[in-house]
C-alpha cells in the first residue's frame, strides 16, 4: 500500500507540474503598421525565431502586421499601457513621446548608411534606446525604415519649386511637417493606412517614404512620380512594454536584447542589399523615377536646421559624432 500511495502522489505531482510547465512558455504579442512583405515584417520573423531558440521556447512571439493592433502612434500608446508586448515603429511618432528623438528626423543629418551605423550603432544610439525607459518603454535595438523620398501623382519633383502647392502625406511628426512647410508643400498628417485611402480618393497629391515601403504598398497603382529626395533617413526602434519586460527573467531580458540586435541586421541587409532591385521593378511597373540635386533642397532647408541646432542637444552630439 505505502508504494502504491507514492506511486499516485508521484502521478499527482507530474500532473499538477506539467500545466504549471506550460504556463511558463509565454506567447509576446508584437505589433507593426506594414504589410507581410515589408522589411519591418522581416525583421519580427527574425526576431521571433532567434528568442523562441534562445530560451528553449519559454518565449515565442506573434506577430501582427497590417495595423492589426493599431497604427504606430497607436501601437506605442499601447505599449507603454501593456496592453501589447513589443513593437516595431519609425521614429517618426515617437519624438510626440520622446521629443530627443526629434533630432533624428532633422532633414540631412544623415546622407549615407554609412554615417547611420557610425551613430546608431554607437554610444550616441544606445543612448537615444536607454532614454526610452524615462518615457515608459524599454528600447531594445535600431531597425530602420530607410531614406525617405517623395511621390506624387501630378509631377517629377526635381527642384523644390516642383514642391509649391503639393498636399504631402507626412508622419505625425512636426520636424517632417515644417521641412515640407519650407519646401513649398502643404503637409498633411497622417497614419499610412488614412494616407492610403487618401490617396485613392484623390484627397492627396503625393506622400513621402523610403523606396521599401513604396515598393512594398505598391504604390505605382496610385502614383505616377517618385523623387529621390532622400530629405530625410527614417530610424526604426523595436520597443518592448515596461510591465512585459519586469516578468522576465535577467537571461531573458538579455535573449530579448540579443535577438532584437541579430534581427536589426537582417532587417537591415534586406533594406539594403534589395534596394537598387526595388527601384528597378517601381520603374518596370510605370512609376518614373528620376533623382534631385539635393543641394537645392538642403539651401532651402538651411534656415529651419540653423534653428533646430540651438534647439536640440542631440542634434549637436550627433553632427560632432559625424565629422
Amino acid at each position: 500500500m505505502p508504494s502504491k500511495r507514492i506511486f499516485f502522489s508521484f502521478l499527482a505531482a507530474i500532473f499538477i507540474l506539467m500545466p504549471f510547465s506550460a504556463a511558463e512558455a509565454q506567447t509576446l504579442r508584437l505589433g507593426h503598421a506594414v504589410n507581410s512583405k515589408s522589411p519591418y515584417h522581416i525583421g519580427a520573423e527574425a526576431f521571433s525565431e532567434c528568442l523562441e531558440s534562445a530560451t528553449d521556447g519559454e518565449l515565442k512571439v506573434k506577430i501582427y502586421p497590417n495595423r492589426q493592433l493599431g497604427d504606430e502612434r497607436a501601437l506605442i500608446e499601447a505599449v507603454r499601457m501593456g496592453i501589447v508586448d513589443l513593437a516595431v515603429t519609425s521614429t517618426g511618432p515617437l519624438s510626440n513621446f520622446a521629443p530627443d528623438f526629434a533630432a533624428l528626423d532633422v532633414p540631412y543629418l544623415f546622407t549615407s548608411y554609412a554615417q547611420v551605423d557610425k551613430i546608431l550603432a554607437g554610444p550616441i544610439g544606445n543612448r537615444f534606446l536607454d532614454s526610452l525607459s524615462r518615457k515608459g518603454m524599454i528600447g531594445l535595438a535600431f531597425w530602420e525604415n530607410g531614406f525617405r523620398h517623395v511621390t506624387n501623382s501630378k509631377r517629377a519633383v526635381k527642384t523644390p519649386k516642383d514642391l509649391k502647392g503639393l498636399k504631402i502625406r507626412t508622419m505625425e511628426n512636426k520636424v517632417h511637417m515644417r521641412a515640407f512647410e519650407r519646401l513649398g508643400a502643404q503637409p498633411q498628417p497622417l497614419p499610412f493606412g488614412e494616407a492610403l485611402a487618401a490617396l485613392r480618393q484623390g484627397a492627396l497629391d503625393g506622400q513621402e517614404n523610403p523606396v521599401n515601403i513604396i515598393h512594398a504598398f505598391k504604390l505605382w497603382e496610385l502614383q505616377d512620380y517618385l523623387s529621390l529626395t532622400g530629405h530625410v533617413y527614417s530610424p526604426a526602434v523595436i520597443i518592448c512594454s515596461p510591465k512585459t519586460w519586469k516578468k522576465l527573467s535577467e537571461e531573458e531580458k538579455e535573449s530579448m536584447r540579443e535577438c532584437a540586435a541579430k534581427a536589426a541586421k537582417t532587417e537591415k541587409d534586406f533594406i539594403r542589399s534589395r534596394e537598387k532591385e526595388m527601384l528597378e521593378e517601381i520603374e518596370k511597373q510605370g512609376m518614373a523615377v528620376n533623382r534631385v540635386d539635393k543641394k537645392e533642397f538642403k539651401e532651402k532647408l538651411k534656415p529651419m536646421r540653423k534653428e533646430y541646432e540651438k534647439k536640440m542637444p542631440w542634434l549637436k552630439r550627433i553632427e560632432k559624432g559625424l565629422k
